[in-house]
């Protein structure tokens, strides 16, 4: 990225579909010749904003040249969509740049038991989606909309209770 100092060579979020209580890791490798003095995460969530120093890997210092950092936090105030976590890296000189990733909190139940959606979502795919062995509950606007070709499945014996929720199916989906 010519003339871009500090110059990021790497950087991603593993993993980048999680849930509220999991743990993700934010990596960069970042180079500048006069050195790296820090780099942050900073993230929008729902009801809050984090900003989050990261560290050298092991065996690496600050001040740097090119060296890799990281960070990992517990995932919170999440709901089932996007997110964007902008890393910053800055020189000893006080020059800065950043780069934005992508991370996703997916509108995908767990693997057994009853199911609420926190807010709106889309089930997506080719394949089947579900909920195993429990209920789906659609509160107070909250819509789960069933993205065309996609199939969601419920097992025989459970329900699909709308409190106030709605579902939306696309042409050629079903339930």
């Amino acid at each position: 990225s010519g003339g871009v100092s500090p110059r990021f060579i790497y950087a991603e979020v593993q993993p980048a579909v999680v849930k509220v209580g999991e743990r993700q890791r934010v990596m960069a490798e970042v180079a500048d010749a006069d050195g790296i003095a820090e780099v942050r995460t900073f993230t929008e969530l729902d009801h809050s904003t984090q900003t989050r120093f990261m560290q050298p890997i092991e065996g690496q210092q600050v001040g740097c040249t090119d060296c890799k950092w990281e960070m990992t936090w517990e995932v919170n105030d999440t709901t089932e969509r996007e997110y964007i976590t902008v890393i910053t890296a800055k020189n000893s000189k006080g020059q800065s740049s950043s780069i934005s990733l992508a991370w996703f909190d997916p509108c995908f139940p767990g693997l057994s038991g009853d199911w609420a959606p926190s807010s709106s979502c889309m089930v997506a795919g080719s394949g089947v989606d579900g909920v195993e062995s429990g209920n789906l509950t659609l509160n107070s606007g909250v819509t789960m909309t069933i993205a065309s070709s996609s199939t969601f499945a419920i097992n025989q014996g459970q329900s699909i209770l709308l409190r106030g929720g709605s579902i939306a199916i696309g042409s050629g989906a079903s339930i």
